[in-house]
C-alpha cells in the first residue's frame, strides 16, 4: 500500500490541516463495512442487512477521546430494523442521534445509503485548513474565522467550501449555507449524492474545530447539552478524557486506516 509506512505526527499548534478518512466497502450481498479515522477518532461498523432493513450491526471502537465512548455500542444496537434508503440522513427519522456516538451514527447512516446504492466501494477524504479562533457562542461552541474545506471522493475533489464562522460562504449553491441550524433543510433539497457529500464534509468541519480547543478532563466541564452518548447527563459525570491518543495527519492521509485494504471492493472487518 503506497505510503503506508509514513508516521503521523503528534498533535501540534494550529497552522496545518485536519483530515478525516471514511472507507465504505461491500463484503457480500448482505454485508457492508465502514471505517472512519481522524485526529481523535477511529471507529468501524459492520452492518448486516436483508436488502430492505438492517438486521444486525457491530462496532469497533479503536481510538476515541473519552472513557465512555466505547459504551456507546449499547445504544448503537437500536439501529437494527432501520430501513435501507439511499439518503443517509433518513436514518435520523427513526434513530435518535443525540443518544448515539456521533461518529458511529454517521458511519451507520452512510453505510445504510451505501447498501441501498449497490456500490462496491467508496472512500471520502475531508481536508480542512486550520482556522483562527474567534470566540465562543451562547451554546459554548467555538467560533472559527475564515478558511477552506475540501472533500475528495475516491481521490477526486467533489466539494470545495469557503468558510467563515459557522457559515459556508461559497462558492455557488453553497453560499450562506449555515453549518448549524438550517443545514439539513438546505441540503435535503439536493440530489442524494451531493447531499451525502455535504453531510460528510460538514461533520469534518465541525470536528476540525477541536484541533486547537482546550482539553477539558471531564465532559461536564464543557457545559454542553446532551449532544452525544458521552455528553448525556447520566454518562458525562463519570466520563474522563483519554490523553495521549491524539494524532496529527496534516501532512498525509497515507497512515490513516492502515489496516484497511485500500484497493476497490475490499475491506477488513
Amino acid at each position: 500500500m503506497s505510503g503506508a509506512t509514513a508516521t503521523p505526527k503528534a498533535a501540534s499548534e494550529p497552522g496545518g490541516r485536519f483530515r478525516r478518512l471514511i472507507d465504505l466497502a461491500r463484503r457480500d450481498e448482505g454485508k457492508v463495512v465502514g471505517w472512519l479515522e481522524d485526529d481523535v477518532h477511529h471507529f468501524g461498523v459492520t452492518l448486516i442487512h436483508d436488502q430492505e432493513k438492517v438486521v444486525d450491526v457491530a462496532a469497533a471502537t479503536v481510538r476515541f477521546p473519552y472513557t465512555t465512548c466505547g459504551s456507546a455500542i449499547v445504544p448503537f444496537r437500536s439501529i437494527i430494523g432501520t430501513p435501507l434508503t439511499p439518503r443517509a440522513t433518513d436514518m435520523g427519522r427513526v434513530v435518535e442521534m443525540q443518544v448515539q456516538c456521533t461518529h458511529l451514527y454517521d458511519l451507520a447512516a452512510l453505510l445504510i445509503g451505501f447498501a441501498a446504492s449497490g456500490d462496491a466501494h467508496k472512500r471520502f477524504e475531508a481536508i480542512i485548513e486550520d482556522r483562527p479562533f474567534i470566540g465562543i457562542n451562547a451554546a459554548r461552541r467555538r467560533i472559527m474565522g475564515p478558511g477552506e474545506a475540501r472533500l475528495l471522493l475516491d481521490e477526486v475533489e467533489v466539494l470545495h467550501w469557503e468558510l467563515d464562522g459557522q457559515t459556508v460562504t461559497g462558492p455557488g449553491i453553497w453560499t450562506d449555507l449555515p453549518l448549524m441550524n438550517g443545514f439539513r433543510q438546505r441540503t435535503e433539497q439536493l440530489d442524494v449524492a451531493l447531499a451525502e457529500q455535504a453531510f460528510v464534509l460538514r461533520r469534518a468541519v465541525m470536528v476540525s474545530n477541536g484541533r486547537t480547543a482546550v482539553r477539558y478532563p471531564l465532559p461536564r466541564d464543557r457545559g454542553w447539552p446532551g449532544v452525544c452518548h458521552t455528553f448525556q447527563p447520566h454518562v458525562r459525570d463519570y466520563a474522563e478524557r483519554i490523553d495521549g491518543l491524539r494524532m496529527n495527519f496534516e501532512e498525509s492521509s497515507a497512515p490513516m486506516l492502515a489496516h484497511v485494504d485500500k484497493t476497490p471492493s475490499a475491506a477488513s472487518d
